[in-house]
């Protein structure tokens, strides 16, 4: 870790989004107090966990905890794994407290059944009913989603949030997928090799990138080198008028995804198409231009155009480009 430094607010979910290997898992674990810090400190709820020679073991923390791996007991019933965390209840409560918690994720007819005769989805919900059931003051989720099929990610992603807000809940969200931070995430941190690049909302991230990583990061993101004049920024594909407060002949680069360009088929023209991907509703098209660069636009799923047919690209983005110099953000 680098220098990390990270405050989350009451009642937000904080996304930590970045690449395998970036540290947001080890992060979590420093929060949780699986981990002890070299250096720095951890406070939880204003009150330090961590630093110098104080260490509050993870069971005093008052954090929940949610694993990639559900880590529920097979010998105990779905109920039995819900109140196994509520010390603080008195022994008579803890029933009621439990099926209270599996009432709010939907799986309270379930609360007899053992681990092993559930499904990902349904043993996941448990994991969550027994990480919020003493209600701590914090809620750690490690990309709990990741072992679940397409179609089971979105609807246990859409349920968990609506949890999280109806309990107000303040939660760190670990995940490698940017359309997950995107929806989980109030705010969301992009992590690379130890260090937080940039922390905001899922819009202030997507339309404005820190630097060259967090806009790959954010979405399917294509460079298009260019040079600043008076006018704007020159490029191989035309002229974008937006002023950037850089000395003209500057070099800089572009970024664009696939929403920022329109094409057509034009005869003669230097650009032409690489390959389609279908995507349903639309087509994901693959654009050569003439330098030998490649750039990625959408079309209607209607709209077919066949691989070698030259094209005519126009950059219509409706919005500012994001623009960097060596890799860092300009205005």
């Amino acid at each position: 870790m680098h220098a990390l430094d990270l405050e989350i607010f009451s009642d937000e979910i904080l996304a930590l989004l970045g690449p395998s290997g970036c540290g947001k898992t080890t992060t979590l674990r420093l929060i949780a107090g699986f981990e002890r810090p070299d250096t720095g400190s951890v406070e939880i709820h204003g009150k330090v966990m961590a630093e110098n020679g104080t260490f509050v073991p993870p069971e005093k923390r008052g954090v929940g905890m949610v694993f990639q791996e559900y880590a529920l007991f097979p010998h105990l019933t779905v109920i039995e794994n819900v109140a196994f965390g509520l010390h603080e209840v008195s022994k008579p409560e803890r029933t009621t407290v439990a099926m209270e918690n599996l009432r709010l994720v939907g799986l309270a007819e379930l609360a007899d059944r053992y681990p092993h005769e559930l499904s990902g989805g349904q043993r996941q919900r448990v994991a969550l009913a027994r990480a919020i059931a003493p209600r701590p003051v914090l809620i750690l989720l490690d990309e709990p989603f990741s072992n679940m099929d397409a179609d089971l990610r979105t609807q246990l992603r859409e349920d968990v949030r609506a949890i999280l807000k109806e309990i107000n809940a303040t939660a760190v969200f670990v995940t490698h997928d940017q359309e997950e931070a995107m929806y989980m995430g109030d705010r969301i941190a992009v992590m690379n090799q130890g260090r937080i690049e940039q922390i905001g909302s899922p819009e202030q991230l997507f339309h404005t990138p820190a630097n060259r990583f967090v806009a790959e990061f954010m979405g399917s993101t294509d460079f298009l080198p260019g040079i600043v004049r008076a006018e704007g920024i020159e490029t191989e594909l035309g002229m974008i008028l937006q002023q950037i407060d850089l000395p003209a002949g500057t070099e800089v680069e572009v970024a664009l995804r696939a929403d920022d360009l329109t094409f057509e088929p034009k005869a003669g023209a230097e650009s032409a198409v690489l390959e389609r991907q279908f995507r349903g509703a639309l087509n994901l098209y693959r654009l050569k231009l003439p330098s030998g660069r490649w750039l990625h636009a959408f079309k209607n799923h209607t709209s077919e155009i066949k691989p070698g047919e030259p094209v005519r690209i126009k950059i219509d983005p409706g919005h500012r480009l994001a623009v960097f110099q060596n890799g860092e953000a300009v205005e």
